[in-house]
């Protein structure tokens, strides 16, 4: 819970990260039953698995798709069973991922696979390889 923006948006249920962390005393018994039961693959995902999308619109008169910033509003339950998968996931994912795989490792940028073709194409260039 501390790790998540306790302003999002709100679930379908009404409630978000802001109400489960104040009210973590009081929640934190079922939260964690609901965890336990997702680890054990018995928890009724179809009851709690559902998001809503919402299209603000960011200026008056909005028609296109691009003139509205979608909301994402799942209910906070399946946040908090997100967040512990990556983290977890986070631990294992430079065993998964190639080194020249930059798009999933914290710390990495994709715009680094640009200047490494760059790179790459001069290097052929100057070498005068054939490139593709």
């Amino acid at each position: 819970m501390q790790h998540m923006n306790r302003n999002s948006a709100p679930g379908p249920d009404g409630f978000g990260p802001g109400f489960f962390s104040a009210a973590w005393d009081t929640v934190s018994p079922k939260v964690m039953k609901f965890v336990e039961a997702f680890a054990q693959g018995t928890v009724d995902l179809e009851r709690v698995n559902r998001a809503f999308v919402v299209l603000i619109p960011k200026k008056p008169r909005a028609t296109a798709p691009g003139d509205h910033c979608p909301i994402y509003l799942q209910n906070c339950p399946m946040k908090i069973i997100g967040k512990i998968l990556t983290s977890r996931l986070q631990a294992h994912i430079p065993k998964l991922i190639d080194l020249d795989q930059i798009g999933f490792i914290k710390g990495r940028s994709i715009s680094e696979n640009f200047i490494y073709a760059m790179e790459l194409v001069q290097h052929c260039h100057k070498q005068r390889l054939p490139t593709l």
